[in-house]
């Protein structure tokens, strides 16, 4: 009576293992993205609430507003990027901002003092690098923030 594995037993676990392997590490790469994906995306998102929530309330008797980029976004206070009093750079992790459609050819969304309204709506997706999943953020002419 035979009392070991074949060689050809042993090739098999090892392949069966070596595929359960490959496959976690697709899975967990998967997670990870998406993941960093929802980050970028919510950090995003909570840049322009707030931009939005400061020009609505009148803080400082201005305006608030997001220049978006390819690569980071950035908070600025004034009535644009150019003529801002000071801003503050979110850089995305492993993302990139693409297909930026906002009216008026713009890449800066300004929300208008006491009423939170945003003068350039429209979409912009953020897209990531590594596995190419992405998202879309709207802006609404009335300031409302959703991603899809």
């Amino acid at each position: 009576m035979n009392k070991g594995f074949t060689l050809i037993e042993t090739i098999v676990v090892i392949s069966i293992i070596s595929l359960l392997i490959g496959m976690s590490i697709f899975s967990l790469t998967s997670f990870k993205s998406n993941a960093t994906l929802g980050k970028n995306v919510s950090k995003i998102k909570s840049l322009l609430e707030e931009a939005r929530y400061e020009s609505f309330s009148g803080k400082n008797d201005t305006t608030y507003g997001i220049k978006v980029l390819s690569t980071s976004t950035i908070s600025f206070v004034g009535s644009s990027y150019a003529s801002n009093t000071g801003s503050t750079v979110y850089a995305l992790d492993g993302a990139v901002i693409e297909n930026i459609s906002l009216s008026g050819s713009s890449t800066e969304i300004v929300f208008k003092k006491n009423t939170g309204g945003a003068d350039s709506a429209g979409t912009f997706k953020v897209r990531m690098l590594s596995d190419n999943s992405a998202r879309t953020i709207r802006v609404t002419s009335g300031g409302v923030i959703s991603d899809e």
